[in-house]
């Protein structure tokens, strides 16, 4: 008869594998490199939406070879709109979500808005970029902002 465990290290103590609940009691500590961890200070609980539809998705560029159909958020812009006793009290923060396929890109599109507007984005501008002849891509572009309250 044998035990399986959802929590183990690894023979040699290389590789810790937790695949169940870590519990951290009493004057436990969790470090990396030495440095206790802890929530960020002033980070506010995610609020992170899953715009992704089952479909790939980067940062900035997408790396690799890109697959018949992905998603590139790019960073625009980190603004402090709302400020009172000279600091703010509010950011908005601006990105663009690109749409590439190879397939008509009019119902993603409309998926990707549909979600983004649920989830309380102000969306800026929406327009098909076009299509681009060396990869066969269409190319739909969507400005998305958020506000997020700053906890001080």
């Amino acid at each position: 008869m044998g035990y399986n465990t959802k929590n183990y290290t690894e023979q040699g103590g290389e590789k810790t594998v937790i695949a169940g609940k870590l519990d951290i009691t009493g004057d436990g500590k969790l470090t990396f490199s030495g440095d206790p961890l802890s929530k960020a200070l002033y980070q506010s609980d995610s609020e992170a939406v899953d715009i992704t539809l089952g479909i790939p998705i980067e940062t900035g560029i997408f790396s690799g070879k890109a697959p018949e159909e992905y998603l590139v958020i790019t960073p625009m812009n980190d603004l402090f709109d709302l400020y009172a006793d000279n600091l703010p009290q509010a950011e908005t923060q601006e990105a663009r979500v690109s749409l590439f396929t190879k397939y008509n890109y009019m119902a993603r599109k409309n998926e990707i808005v549909n979600l983004l507007l649920g989830a309380d984005f102000t969306i800026s501008d929406r327009r098909y970029l076009g299509f681009e002849e060396d990869t066969g891509f269409h190319h739909f572009a969507i400005d998305v902002a958020k506000e997020y309250l700053r906890n001080q």
